[in-house]
């Protein structure tokens, strides 16, 4: 039987605040559903940027996979490496470095990216701006009387003002967004998948044009699912979360069993 794979942030995870792999878990479900062996990486907190990674290690662990859908989320995430020291050099880290298979079922096998691993004590973080501790206001870059910006503007704010304010809420972060999915396209395509991408909420924006450098063979969403649930069952999903942000078994059973389907349609 091939697999379906699923990858995602929390919302792919069963994720409740406190725990993971619970009921509420769209692709847990699928899998119910239609007897259908799945794959599932997910983090919470899991920043687009690693979705290419997960997809080539999921690709080259298994040879039968018929699609992958993959579970756009907050384009303001972003990673951070941490190491005790820098012996390792640029090349260093296999991308398999923080991956961890977890608990499977007959029909799922479950991933996630651990933290920390023992190779250089290395971490790796998902962190998103703003959060609840960031109150820097935007100040601006002076530009002198002959059209010259403050270079040294980098230097006097801090580095999360300068993340914020300077990459992630610039064209600096759409464009590797777009590098991202045709790094995925470029795998699948050459396998023959056929990948689909989309999004949980509104909140979680995909940009207008995800075909920057080329025309992408992926099946872009034509609405999030929280439109999906709100226009065909008058439903919506932000009044069915447990805990202000992850739905509820019944908001992800309408994703498994109609969102998912209406997808493959398109």
């Amino acid at each position: 039987m091939s697999k379906t794979i699923f990858i995602g942030c929390s919302h792919s995870h069963g994720y409740t605040g406190d725990s993971s792999w619970g009921e509420n878990n769209y692709a847990e479900l699928y899998a119910d559903e239609y007897n259908k062996e799945v794959v599932i990486y997910s983090q919470p907190g899991a920043s687009n940027r690693k979705y290419p990674i997960w997809v080539k290690l999921m690709l080259d662990r298994y040879a039968d996979i018929d699609k992958i859908f993959v579970q756009s989320t907050y384009l303001n995430r972003f990673l951070v490496n941490v190491a005790n020291n820098l012996d390792g050099g640029l090349e260093h880290q296999r991308l398999d470095i923080f991956s961890r298979k977890m608990h499977s079922s007959e029909l799922i096998d479950r991933y996630s990216d651990g933290i920390v691993s023992g190779e250089y004590m290395l971490m790796e973080y998902n962190e998103r701006l703003p959060n609840s501790e960031f109150n820097e206001k935007y100040n601006g870059v002076k530009i002198n009387e002959t059209g010259q910006a403050d270079r040294d503007f980098w230097k006097k704010n801090s580095y999360a003002y300068v993340k914020l304010y300077h990459e992630l809420l610039t064209p600096l972060q759409y464009r590797d967004y777009c590098l991202d999915l045709l790094a995925i396209d470029t795998m699948c395509t050459k396998r023959n998948i056929k990948w689909y991408i989309w999004n949980i909420n509104d909140r979680t924006i995909i940009p207008d044009n995800i075909d920057l450098y080329t025309n992408l063979s992926c099946i872009r969403a034509p609405m999030s699912a929280q439109a999906y649930i709100k226009t065909y069952f008058d439903i919506d999903i932000e009044d069915h979360t447990i805990d202000g942000e992850h739905y509820n078994t019944e908001i992800h059973k309408l994703i498994a069993t109609n969102y998912i389907k209406y997808l493959t349609k398109t």
